[in-house]
């Protein structure tokens, strides 16, 4: 038994080593071992040197390839200022528009240096951009704000966008920024807005223009509105000066105007922005009037331009003629609510574009302009409250709507009057609980233009409240020329200058004609000189300009009164004159008493300076040949004479 298991042990130990051996033979029909596999790296495409205009927030499209046809992931993995970007479907931009006044870089440089990477899961790319921000032409377009407007750099001067001219479009606030470029040689580059929509009232504009030239600072906003348009207008630093004077807004430079948000300002309460956008308002009526009666169907963004320029170069004109009529005292003002002036910048317009328009119809669009754009000047709302606003959106419908209707011979003048009178265009608007409307006519005082309905202009009318009631007026300023009792008992008192031309009627030698701005040296209502137009009006001319008691004729300084001084002559000379005298434009006289020798002279001769006869003779010391002693021919005679005898 013992033997038999030995044996089964040894067998069984054969039985594993030959299993043993054929585990470890060659097999030379075994396939060998495949290698490992391999992966490419994606590829990023070089967009090369990369820069973007400021106020632009996309800057390029990043495009990466993997050559195993793998899926690529880009992503942003570092730079300095990688946390100024985002990247989202292969678009790079800015986080936040950049400002080149204002560089977000690490080193304030505007340029700005980020990485991006490409991965296809197993292997990364990378490449480092480096992303310039170029300084812009910024600024905002303002009627209200003008949202959607095509905004371009006028580089040559041609009123026209050309190739190569920077140009954008206004956002939904008015804001626009275009890229800065070099102006031809000889132009004053400007920035032109075309079109666009006032987001304040929500009405389009399709054919307004508006202009504005650069400010000085290139690193301010330039405001783009009606009244810059009309600066524009004006070719030298002098007139542009003038314009703001004529306007009421002289205290403020030119790039005070040009660099002011007068819509945000006004929003802010500013009392400068408020001035400036009330008048914009007044402007934007009359440009907007112009631009929509020589309009036509096919009207080219160019011919807005040329027809604005032209209406603005007639109100430069009215601006200039203004300001040579004022006065230290009394400066001249443009006033937009006068017909005549609207009429001029309507047929200058139509002129530019080559529009017959009948004088009638012109005539009749200026009134209602007038009417409309002294409802604006009101200087109780502020251009951008809300009742402010709806009396602007009411005078667009007039200028949009209306205006195109009379040109076009749909309605005619008398019809086109009726539709634009103040009581049927502002008609219905709320001007708030308790609005008072003194005169029944259906306009609240605040937007009435003439609140006691007497036909005396609220502007002008010294008791607005209170209706003249038939009584004469002269001088049309609300204030009657005599006041009784009844009259009185209404409020009102009687004028004290019944003309209005500044002379008192107390010291009014023609009390109810006025001077009309005629030279009156003394004020006592006698023009120094009066021409033929002068005369027609009942005036005549004053004979003793400066009123010192010597006549014109022979007052060596006529326009100068003598005030105290002495004159022993009487012609206007004094015989002495200190530094205040001469201060006044005179001298004294070197012959007092007119007898033709000079005062130093008969000190002299020891004859009296103020007396031309010294010795009482009866001829004048200049021609006596002994002016100090009295006789005939300046000898005296004796009252007996004897005559001798003579010898024979």
């Amino acid at each position: 038994m013992k033997r038999t298991n030995s044996h089964l042990k040894v067998l069984l130990l054969l039985v594993f080593v030959g299993l043993i051996t054929g585990c470890s033979s060659d097999d030379s029909d075994q396939a060998p071992d495949e290698p490992a596999p391999t992966n490419t790296a994606p590829s990023i495409a070089d967009p090369g040197p990369l820069s973007v205009t400021e106020g632009t927030a996309a800057v390029a499209t990043i495009s990466a390839s993997d050559a195993d046809g793998d899926t690529v992931t880009l992503s942003i993995s570092g730079g300095a200022d990688a946390s100024l970007f985002t990247l989202e479907d292969d678009a790079l931009s800015f986080s936040a528009a950049a400002d080149f006044e204002a560089p977000g870089d690490a080193d304030g440089d505007n340029t700005y240096l980020l990485e991006i990477s490409a991965s296809d899961g197993t292997d990364t790319a990378s490449l480092l951009l480096e992303i310039s921000v170029a300084d812009a032409f910024e600024g905002r377009v303002i009627d209200g704000p003008v949202a959607g407007a095509l905004v371009f750099v006028d580089l040559n001067c041609n009123n026209e966008q050309d190739e190569g001219e920077p140009a954008g479009e206004t956002d939904a606030e008015g804001f626009f920024k275009v890229e800065k470029a070099e102006a031809s040689e000889g132009c004053a580059p400007k920035i032109i807005s075309i079109g666009g929509t006032d987001t304040a009232t929500g009405k389009a504009l399709a054919n307004l223009a508006l202009i504005a030239d650069l400010p000085t600072d290139g690193t301010k906003a330039v405001a783009v509105t009606p009244l810059t348009t009309v600066v524009a207008a004006a070719e030298t630093a002098e007139e542009k000066a003038q314009v703001l004077s004529a306007l009421g807004l002289g205290a403020n430079d030119l790039e005070t105007i040009l660099t002011t948000d007068s819509w945000a300002g006004s929003e802010g309460d500013d009392a400068t922005s408020i001035a400036i956008q009330r008048v914009n308002a007044q402007i934007a009526v009359v440009l907007q009037a112009a631009v929509e009666a020589s309009a036509d169907e096919e009207s080219a963004a160019t011919a807005s331009v040329l027809t604005i320029s032209a209406a603005a170069v007639s109100l430069v004109s009215a601006a200039k003629q203004a300001v040579a009529g004022g006065s230290d005292t009394a400066p001249g003002i443009l006033d937009l609510t006068s017909a005549s002036v609207v009429t001029d910048a309507l047929s200058a317009a139509a002129a530019a574009s080559g529009k017959t328009i009948a004088e009638e119809t012109i005539s009749a669009i200026a009134v209602s302009v007038t009417s409309l754009t002294l409802t604006l000047a009101n200087e109780d709302l502020n251009p951008t409250a809300a009742l402010a606003i709806t009396l602007a959106s009411r005078a667009q419908e007039v200028v949009l709507v209306q205006v195109a209707l009379v040109v076009a011979g749909t309605i005619d003048a008398s019809e086109f009057e009726t539709a634009t009178a103040a009581t049927e265009v502002f008609k219905d608007i709320d001007a708030g609980e308790g609005a008072l409307d003194t005169d029944g006519d259906g306009l609240a005082d605040t937007i009435d233009t003439d609140d006691d309905g007497d036909g005396v202009l609220d502007d002008d009318d010294g008791f607005k409240l209170i209706p003249l009631d038939g009584r004469t007026d002269t001088d049309r300023d609300g204030i009657p020329n005599n006041c009784d009792a009844a009259c009185l008992a209404t409020g009102m008192t009687a004028d004290t200058d019944d003309d209005g031309d500044g002379v008192l009627d107390e010291k009014d030698a023609f009390p109810l004609i006025s001077l009309a701005g005629r030279t009156d040296t003394d004020g006592d209502g006698f023009p120094n000189d009066c021409d033929t137009a002068c005369l027609a009006t009942g005036l005549i001319a004053d004979l003793d300009d400066d009123n010192d008691g010597v006549l014109d004729a022979v007052d060596g300084f006529p326009l100068i009164s003598l005030g105290s001084l002495i004159d022993t002559d009487g012609d206007g000379r004094p015989n002495d004159c200190d530094a205040g005298c001469l201060a006044l434009g005179m001298i004294a006289d070197e012959d007092d008493d007119n007898d033709s020798l000079k005062d130093s002279n008969e000190l002299a001769l020891g004859t009296n300076p103020l007396l031309a006869d010294t010795d009482g003779d009866g001829i004048l010391d200049a021609s006596d040949p002994f002016p100090t002693f009295a006789g005939s021919q300046g000898f005296d005679l004796p009252t007996t004479i004897t005559v001798l005898a003579t010898e024979e």
